[in-house]
């Protein structure tokens, strides 16, 4: 940049410029017309731009910048003009000056006769900004947004034909309805250039550039002859050069001015003449999860996808679709769910982004969600496409003028840990020389029956309709479970099975009706209800029959529970032949380690400040400030290895608290956990310094 500028000045300038303030900018001329020459090539792609608001916001931007760079217009009306003339240079040397004189009288009209953000608008609509969306509606009113922000800006002369209004841009070749996570297949002989299919898309560009100025009828159609003529002969012409027959049909039959259809395919060559990358990817994708997405779909993108792995989100395969449209040196920004930086199902993408882009900034919203309805914790997340080596990485929490800066070499694939120096430094501490607790622990999730209604019920609907049923079983869940001890039991799963953990064996349906014949009429009543559920119609099954459990091994051993959601670490002591519904999670030790590991020192282990402390650190919350204690998340929670007699103190505690709340369950037994607290920082080997970024004092 400027002479004597670091790039720290750089930077400021910058932050200056974009900002919204009257203040003149920082530049000298020289940069300024390296700003403006910059702008006016951009390209700028939203692949999932619903009704164009990203797109919008990235216009206003833009237009504000040029304002401040250029209040005249002169430099951004002389590029205009400079296009225009290399543009038409062909015609003109053949004596066809008609089209040069008009073009650039078109240029003198849109400066003179309107507001000066008129002019910045247009060109930026046409060389710059692109949208697509699988939805045509969607695709619809972008247009009609961008319609109405030009239509501001016109002039109105009661003198001139039409009351000096311009016809609107045509903009079916700037935002298309497609699907942008499938492209087409090229053959390796395609990265030979063909001059025959490069002089004929170079056509196609051109009319394409006519069409978008097109006025009268007349013209348009004309457009959209030449335009269909085109796509038919590159065609043929790509069939001729190896391409599938399917595809080159495909490509033929797709129709940018069909409002009303949606591709199903997206290829920025064929659609919006773009051969080297996207400069800039901007958007919102489609946050829906593995469950959601249809099942023929799913498997395509497995296929294209590494990020399409496991149980993966929809946004993922849009993050790495966003990259392979970027150009060189492109950057991209997306406001998404931030769950990809810890979740197993991220891993892959984790992977790709750590090798092979250089990650800037995670803005992550925290509780300050801007979507009401989403349980997802979203944020800004933007990375460049360039070499990944020497990287710094900002992490800020909400809103805070506080951040995080981590070195890209510093993330690991398993999981992306945001925390300061000290911070992360405490939690590779509280990690050495401990046990995962997925090492020593099974750990499942409880009863799904699918149909809550009918098969896990409270005990007043039990008694008050008379379907009590010696197969009723006592079920606990999330919000039974208080830290160290479960409350009173209030709701009771129907579980036909002969033997406690034991789902083969269920009862017969003779035994069944006479043992509940109240309760088999119940659900005889509801046998449609039963049936819907689908993975009860895929099973072999019969209709009264659970089967759906996660581990029911889990039941009549003592085992420790905890609530799926949860704001803290909530963990319970919960004896043999308990049973536990589907918002809880349960952790029971593995036989190898019945003797080396007391129970209840596991429980006082998960209780702790410092377990909890490491724990939100290292996972991903959902909307509302609650956690998740599931099997991916837990089975990685570290548990110091210690002395069956260190272990025994600290058992003497929880005795005390478990015994006292036995007693009285609303007890205080905050001193005792203090106790407890103090003595797990001893065992991890905690600093007084430690301590206070545990309990929140530094």
């Amino acid at each position: 940049m400027g002479e004597g500028k670091g790039e720290g000045d750089n930077d400021s300038c910058l932050r200056h410029l974009v900002a919204y303030n009257d203040q003149p900018h920082e530049f000298s001329p020289a940069e300024v017309d390296i700003f403006i020459d910059a702008i006016n090539s951009l390209k700028a792609l939203d692949p999932a731009c619903g009704s164009g608001a990203f797109p919008m916001g990235m216009l206003h931007k833009l237009v504000y910048i040029l304002g401040k760079l250029d209040p005249d217009n002169s430099k951004w009306r002389e590029l205009q003009k400079q296009k225009a003339l290399k543009e038409t240079e062909e015609a003109y040397k053949i004596g066809d000056k008609e089209e040069r004189e008009k073009r650039l009288l078109d240029i003198s009209e849109v400066f003179e006769n309107n507001a000066s953000d008129y002019g910045r608008k247009l060109y930026l609509i046409e060389n710059c900004i692109f949208g697509v969306d699988i939805q045509p509606i969607a695709v619809q009113i972008a247009k009609l947004r961008f319609f109405v922000s030009l239509i501001v800006d016109q002039r109105i002369d009661p003198k001139k034909e039409n009351l000096g209004v311009r016809p609107l841009p045509n903009l079916e070749t700037k935002f298309v309805a497609a699907n942008t996570l499938i492209g087409i297949e090229k053959p390796a002989q395609m990265l030979l250039p063909n001059p025959e299919i490069d002089n004929k898309e170079e056509e196609l560009k051109k009319v394409r550039s006519r069409y978008f100025t097109a006025r009268t009828l007349k013209a348009k159609r004309k457009c959209r002859e030449e335009d269909e003529q085109l796509r038919d002969e590159i065609s043929e012409l790509l069939n001729k050069d190896g391409f599938p027959r399917d595809t080159t049909e495909k490509l033929a039959k797709w129709n940018p001015y069909d409002q009303n259809a949606s591709a199903d395919f997206f290829d920025p060559e064929w659609m919006f003449g773009i051969t080297e990358g996207f400069d800039v990817v901007i958007g919102n994708p489609p946050y829906i999860g593995f469950h959601g997405i249809d099942k023929q779909f799913k498997q395509q993108l497995q296929q294209s996808y590494v990020s399409a792995d496991g149980k993966f989100d929809l946004y993922l395969p849009f993050i790495e679709r966003s990259y392979s449209l970027m150009a060189a040196q492109g950057f991209f920004t997306f406001i998404c769910p931030t769950a990809f930086t810890k979740r197993d199902h991220g891993r892959k993408l984790r992977e790709l982004l750590v090798a092979r882009v250089c990650i800037r900034e995670l803005i992550d919203f925290e509780h300050d969600q801007m979507f009401k309805g989403v349980t997802n914790y979203t944020g800004i997340f933007s990375f460049v496409k360039s070499q990944p080596h020497n990287c710094k990485f900002t992490y800020r929490a909400g809103f805070a003028d506080g951040a995080v800066i981590i070195e890209q070499n510093k993330l690991n694939h398993s999981s992306w840990i945001f925390s300061s120096s000290s911070g992360s430094n405490l939690i590779n501490k509280i990690q050495v020389d401990s046990w995962k607790l997925g090492e020593i622990a099974k750990i499942s999730e409880g009863v799904v029956t699918g149909l809550n209604d009918l098969y896990l019920l409270k005990a007043d609907v039990i008694h008050t309709s008379k379907l009590e049923c010696p197969y009723f079983v006592p079920c606990y869940r999330g919000k039974d479970i208080g830290k160290y001890s479960l409350k009173s039991i209030k709701e009771y799963l129907f579980y036909p099975y002969k033997d406690v953990g034991n789902r083969t064996a269920a009862v017969d349906e003779s035994t069944l009706r006479s043992a509940c014949p109240k309760y088999m009429k119940h659900l005889e009543k509801n046998k449609d209800l039963i049936n819907k559920r689908k993975y009860f119609t895929a099973s072999n099954k019969k209709w009264d029959e659970l089967w759906n459990q996660r581990d029911v091994s889990n039941f009549n051993q003592p085992k420790i529970v905890t609530p799926e959601l949860s704001d803290r670490n909530k963990f319970a002591l919960a004896p043999a032949e308990q049973y536990y519904g589907d918002t809880v999670c349960g952790i029971v030790l593995k036989k190898e380690f019945n003797e080396s590991v007391d129970l209840k020192y596991l429980l006082a282990v998960l209780n702790s400040k410092a377990l909890e402390w490491f724990y939100k650190k290292t996972t991903v919350p959902k909307a509302g400030g609650f956690f998740i204690y599931k099997v991916m998340f837990l089975k990685d929670v570290p548990i110091r290895k210690t002395s069956a007699q260190t272990q025994k103190k600290i058992v003497t505690l929880v005795d005390q608290i478990l015994a006292a709340k036995k007693k009285d369950p609303s007890t205080d037994t905050a001193a005792l956990e203090k106790q407890i607290d103090e003595k797990v920082y001893a065992l991890y080997g905690l600093t007084p310094e430690e301590i206070a970024i545990v309990e929140g004092k530094k």
